[in-house]
């Protein structure tokens, strides 16, 4: 909260919401819109960056990057539904799965406060990693 994130993410979903962007700013997009909207160089050089994957999407791909990421996100949270009941339910012992799982839950947060997965970067490397060992390995214990 002392971090300025929340008054970084007003202005943005405010500004999102005036200018209707159908394809947004491009990437780096929150970078861009961010330093306009400073009113001081201090803001544009402290506040130059959205940490949030949902309105770093928007902001970089407008409206077809806000339904893009939810629809990742809805994807997302299909896959934890599933190795939740899994691990919690069906008392599973696989340490590979459960581990998996931790990594995955941790970046999915993450990403509520950073760019995170939404950034081609190491968080999105370890969640596709994460992501396809889960989905395999859930499709081999549902197969036994």
């Amino acid at each position: 909260v002392s971090s300025g994130r929340i008054e970084i993410w007003k202005k943005s979903i405010n500004h999102l919401i005036e200018e209707k962007k159908i394809f947004g700013y491009g990437p780096q997009g929150d970078r861009y819109l961010l330093t306009l909207l400073a009113k001081t160089f201090l803001d544009s050089v402290w506040g130059n960056n959205s940490s949030n994957a949902i309105i770093y999407s928007s902001i970089s791909g407008g409206v077809i990057g806000l339904i893009s990421i939810l629809l990742i996100y809805v994807s997302l949270f299909v896959v934890f539904l599933k190795c939740l009941i899994k691990i919690f339910m069906h008392k599973t012992e696989d340490l590979y799965l459960i581990s998996y799982f931790s990594i995955y839950c941790y970046i999915i947060m993450r990403s509520f406060f950073e760019n995170g997965f939404a950034v081609f970067g190491i968080d999105f490397c370890i969640l596709i990693v994460s992501y396809y060992f889960i989905n395999s390995r859930l499709s081999n214990i549902s197969k036994i």
